[in-house]
C-alpha cells in the first residue's frame, strides 16, 4: 500500500472547515479535518464546537488546494497560515467564551447547591 504524505492546509473555526472542505472535495481534492482538544467529542454530542479544526490534504494536492482557497478570499499570513480576509482576531472571543463557561457553570452549581439544601 503506498504511503501518503499529509501537509496541513489551515487551521479554522469548525464550521468554517467543513465548508471549505466541502468546496475542495467538490474539486477532488480529499481533505482530512483534525479536531483540536475535545472539538470532535463535543461536535457528536453537542452538534458543534467551539475549537478550531485543521485541515490537510496530500503534497500532490495542496498547491491546488492553495489556489482554490485563495479564489475563496483566504489570505495567506505566512509561511502556511491563511486567514478569512476581513475576518476579526478570534482570540478575544475566544476569552470571551471561556469567560462565559466558567459564569454558567458557576450559575448551575449554585442552581445545585441550593436545591440541595
Amino acid at each position: 500500500m503506498e504511503e501518503i504524505k499529509l501537509q496541513h492546509l489551515i487551521t479554522l473555526a469548525e464550521r468554517d472547515a467543513e465548508m471549505l472542505k466541502a468546496e475542495l472535495e467538490g474539486n477532488e481534492i480529499p481533505v482530512i479535518i483534525r479536531h483540536q482538544e475535545t472539538g470532535g467529542y463535543t461536535s457528536i454530542l453537542m452538534g458543534f464546537s467551539s475549537f478550531n479544526a485543521e485541515l490537510y490534504t496530500s503534497e500532490e494536492d495542496h498547491e491546488k488546494a492553495v489556489e482554490i482557497m485563495e479564489e475563496l478570499g483566504f489570505a495567506q499570513n505566512g509561511a502556511d497560515n491563511y486567514a478569512v480576509e476581513g475576518a476579526t482576531d478570534k482570540s478575544f472571543f475566544s476569552s470571551l467564551r471561556s469567560v462565559a463557561k466558567i459564569i454558567i457553570l458557576f450559575y448551575l452549581l449554585a442552581l445545585l447547591l441550593s436545591m440541595l439544601f
